[in-house]
C-alpha cells in the first residue's frame, strides 16, 4: 500500500490535473506506464508523456511519513513537473513544490519554478507572430 501523508499540500489530485493538461497537448496515448516505488516510510510515482508538441513532459509525486529532515522527525508531500517542448526555441519549464512538517519548524511550503533555455537563445514572441 502506498504511503500517504496527512499534509494538505500539494494534493494528489494535482497529478490528475497535470495528466489531463499534458494529455490535451500530447494525446492520451503519449503516456508511458507509471513508475512506482515505495518503502515503509515513503512512496513515489513518476508519469511521463512524450509527443509531437512536448518532447518530454512528466511529473513526480512523493509522500514521506516518519522520515528525517535535518536530523529531525518529519513528514513530506512533494510534487514536481518538467516540460521540454520539441521546438528548441521554446524554454522548458520546471516546477517543484512541497510541504514538509518537522518538530522544529512546523509546516513549511516550498515552491520553485524556472524556465530552461534549450538552445542558448531567448525567443521574442512578437517575432514569431
Amino acid at each position: 500500500m502506498a504511503v500517504r501523508s496527512n499534509l494538505p499540500y500539494p494534493k494528489d489530485k494535482y497529478g490528475d490535473l497535470l495528466r489531463d493538461f499534458y494529455t490535451g497537448i500530447n494525446g492520451a496515448d503519449s503516456f508511458e506506464e507509471v513508475k512506482e516505488w515505495q518503502s515503509e516510510k515513503w512512496s513515489a510515482t513518476v508519469s511521463c508523456s512524450r509527443g509531437d508538441v512536448l518532447e518530454k513532459a512528466g511529473f513526480a509525486q512523493m509522500h514521506m511519513v516518519g522520515g528525517v529532515i535535518d536530523e529531525k522527525p518529519a513528514d513530506l508531500s512533494f510534487l514536481e513537473t518538467l516540460t521540454y517542448p520539441k521546438n528548441p526555441t521554446i524554454p522548458g519549464l520546471i516546477i517543484m513544490t512541497n510541504m514538509n512538517q518537522t518538530e522544529a519548524m512546523g509546516k513549511i511550503i516550498v515552491f520553485y519554478s524556472d524556465l530552461v533555455i534549450q538552445n542558448g537563445q531567448l525567443i521574442v514572441l512578437g517575432s514569431y507572430l
